[in-house]
């Protein structure tokens, strides 16, 4: 299950247009899912899906308090100085001027999207690194519903600071309706955006190897992907443009291409931080032990029998 406009899904899809799975003898079944990674949770737990690309959102620590046993398996892109970056803060063309570091969100409004995911990670940490309160020297909104609405709620000027992610922020670049001002790695460079989970029942007995060999095949496509340092090759965003069904220069106007992990080294820190603020916010009632969301062995594994790569 995966959203094929999601950039950091393109280890998935090149391995799949390059016939790696194939050649490793996985028979992949794929469903495509433009929504919310928050809604295939309950698939994901009750094993109708085997491994899906999630957020570190405030549903994926709940769903361990639920009686549920989803397991964090490695990371998707991971945030690079001189690569994609996967969230912004956006502002209004003709105020762009305006804005020069986080002090200049004091007063504003900001639309903060959909919270409990990455673009209010963003939010939340930016006016807290600003020393701002909201209620009082700023204001958070959470109207938008869909990614689109952030886009309506530009246009119609109903906030001064959008938070997005890509591709959206650059088509809005495109379009005029807005500027990329700060991204997530500016604010928050230690934030892990994308996650791959696996279901309990596909990590028991002998399935364990069959995703285990799964992460191989995403690794190897990962350091080839990397292996171009951020340079678009042909390949790699022909991948990208035909899964997506988006133009190329929608493609590579989102920056150099996204860098992965080669090792899939999953960071606990970033989980631990993205709890805290959930509870801080009350999206998370019961904090949960971080361990327990992971297993690292999968990647481990896997890197072992790629060869462990430097970083």
């Amino acid at each position: 299950m995966l959203n094929p406009q999601g950039i950091t899904n393109l280890p998935i899809e090149l391995a799949i247009d390059k016939g790696y799975f194939d050649k490793a003898n996985i028979d992949l079944q794929v469903e495509q899912n433009n929504g919310s990674s928050v809604q295939q949770l309950p698939r994901l737990a009750r094993g109708d899906l085997d491994v899906i690309p999630v957020t570190p959102s405030a549903a994926l620590y709940n769903q361990l308090t639920q009686g549920f046993d989803v397991k964090v398996i490695g990371p998707e892109g991971t945030e690079k100085t001189g690569r994609l970056d996967q969230v912004w803060l956006a502002v209004l063309p003709d105020t762009a001027s305006q804005y020069t570091d986080l002090s200049s969100l004091r007063n504003k409004t900001i639309e903060g999207a959909i919270l409990g995911s990455g673009i209010s990670v963003l939010v939340e940490l930016a006016i807290r690194q600003a020393g701002l309160v909201n209620g009082q020297t700023v204001n958070v909104q959470y109207r938008a519903r869909t990614l689109p609405e952030i886009v309506q709620l530009a246009q119609s000027k109903g906030a001064d600071v959008f938070g997005c992610s890509e591709p959206l922020a650059t088509q809005g670049v495109q379009q005029g309706v807005w500027v990329k001002w700060k991204s997530i790695a500016d604010v928050v460079p230690w934030y892990q955006p994308g996650l791959l989970a696996a279901s309990e029942q596909s990590l028991s007995g002998s399935r364990r190897d069959a995703v285990v060999k799964w992460m191989e095949v995403y690794l190897y496509a990962s350091r080839e992907i990397n292996a171009s340092n951020g340079v678009w090759a042909a390949d790699v965003l022909n991948s990208a443009t035909r899964w997506a069904q988006l133009e190329p220069k929608v493609i590579t106007d989102q920056g150099a291409a996204p860098y992965f992990d080669p090792n899939g080294a999953i960071s606990m820190e970033s989980l631990e931080r993205v709890q805290q603020l959930w509870q801080e916010l009350g999206q998370v009632p019961q904090p949960v032990d971080i361990q327990q969301m992971v297993d690292a062995s999968i990647p481990g594994d896997a890197s072992q029998h790629l060869g462990i790569f430097p970083a």
